[in-house]
């Protein structure tokens, strides 16, 4: 048998795959914008239905108009540490060709879908057949949260596109000469996912560690972490050095404590208290986060003094959880309240520890824990905002039929990886797996299907691949 005409044949099937997926995917996209169309009455109706979104718009303008990183619509523009820029900065340079509206970024969400789903099947023909690349795209195609959250005017579209692009460039490294120019461009491809979703620091040690792993002497093993060293330098540099200079603390944003503290360790302190079910109810999450509050408060006061009427105000939950403190040094309070997260966990070691375990299943099964044990608040049952007048019970059906696929997707990516790892394909289920566990610890216990959508194509490529 020819490998040069075996190579060319699976060459042109991969052609043929690739076009009749990224058909699919534009037919696809075009759907969900008439379902906007149809909900709403606007293709980008759903656009700012987050407060995230309206952040991120109100600092892509910012950028695009006044070349300040803030939310401020007017001088003095106070300089926003609560954002990372990456994806305002892609939506000030929409804003800049196409004007500050939310159609605009909308519709370019519907281009960087669709370029996705062709790069994942680009990546899977690599590791199955083209055939089996092909299948993979289109199961993609058909998780609702993937279509659904690119349109809104969220970060998780373009992230997990540059996802993509960092892996495709790991493969290309790992089955290539293993050179430090790749090594370096997949270390500016993680420092640019870090300043798109803090999230994306987890990645930073896999990178590294990667491209220090690969077989060769300690020299040239060196080189090829340094080169990837720089590449994430050149990236988050710039944007730790400007947050000293203007917070006063080398750091990517003051959100990382508020997520731990009025976040995650809410859901830990409502599961120990056996109220996991009112998570959703507003009045029981304001209560626990009043009691964080104060003891905030408290602890503030014996470390860095008392506390003035205008910052006691500002150590408040509908100041932290949002990141509007302005009268204390936000990187420095982000500091305190790191640490009253920390304080809590430890506080309810057995809690921590079974509901982040839960909610890791939870999530990758999504929304079958909200099918099985629905929430007391039944609006956040799924999609409740385009089903309205759907019963309760036809919800909870509708949420365990959308949970099956997920269901069995994680069992076959699973048992399929056992699989690889007893055919020694090492790096294959390294590539997907380390990721995939680094995002389910640092999400979790959030339960949040936005958080699984970049965690799905590493399933599916471990359900897929070949075992030689």
């Amino acid at each position: 048998m020819d490998p040069a005409g075996t190579d060319a044949r699976s060459a042109s099937s991969l052609r043929r795959a690739l076009a009749v997926v990224v058909i699919a995917a534009v037919l696809v996209q075009l759907a969900y914008l008439g379902l906007a169309i149809h909900a709403t009455g606007r293709v980008d109706g759903f656009a700012l239905r987050s407060v995230d979104g309206r952040e991120f718009m109100r600092l892509a303008r910012g950028l695009a108009w006044h070349g300040r990183f803030s939310q401020d619509e007017a001088p003095p523009f106070w300089p926003d540490t609560w954002r990372v820029p990456g994806y305002p900065l892609l939506l000030a340079g929409g804003a800049r060709l196409f004007g500050d509206g939310t159609l605009g970024p909308i519709v370019v969400q519907q281009v960087l879908a669709v370029i996705s789903v062709g790069l994942l099947m680009v990546i899977a023909s690599r590791w199955a057949s083209p055939r089996v690349a092909g299948a993979v795209g289109v199961l993609w195609l058909l998780d609702p949260y993937r279509g659904y959250y690119s349109l809104w005017i969220l970060s998780g579209t373009w992230f997990v596109l540059l996802l993509l692009l960092a892996v495709w460039v790991w493969q290309r490294w790992w089955m290539g000469r293993r050179g430090g120019g790749l090594a370096f461009v997949l270390g500016a491809l993680v420092g640019l996912l870090v300043l798109t979703r803090p999230i994306g620091v987890v990645l930073v040690p896999l990178a590294l560690l990667g491209v220090a792993a690969a077989r060769g002497g300690g020299k040239r093993r060196a080189a090829r972490l340094a080169a990837c060293l720089v590449g994430v330098s050149i990236m988050l540099g710039p944007w730790v050095v400007r947050n000293k200079l203007v917070g006063g603390r080398f750091a990517l944003s003051h959100q990382g404590g508020t997520v731990l503290a009025y976040f995650k360790a809410v859901e830990v302190v409502l599961w120990a208290e056996r109220r996991t079910g009112h998570r959703h109810d507003d009045e029981v999450v304001h209560a626990v986060w009043e009691r964080f509050d104060q003891r905030l408060r408290t602890r503030w006061s014996i470390r860095h003094g008392p506390l003035t009427p205008q910052a006691r105000q500002d150590i408040a939950w509908p100041q932290i959880a949002w990141g509007r403190v302005r009268a204390l040094n936000p990187l420095l309070l982000d500091r305190e309240i790191m640490g009253l997260g920390l304080d809590v966990l430890a506080e309810h070691p057995e809690a921590a520890v079974s509901c982040w375990a839960w909610r890791c299943v939870s999530i990758l099964t999504f929304p079958l824990s909200l099918a099985v044990a629905p929430p007391e608040t039944t609006s956040a049952l799924p999609f409740a905002n385009i089903l309205p007048d759907v019963s309760v019970s036809m919800r909870r059906v509708f949420a365990g039929l959308l949970a099956a696929p997920f269901v069995v997707l994680t069992v076959v990516a699973f048992w399929r990886a056992v699989g690889l790892l007893r055919a020694r394909r090492f790096v294959l289920v390294a590539t997907c797996a380390l990721p995939l566990l680094a995002f389910l610890v640092a999400t979790s216990p959030q339960l949040d299907p936005r958080f699984r959508v970049p965690m799905v194509p590493f399933l599916l490529l471990l359900a897929t691949a070949r075992r030689e």
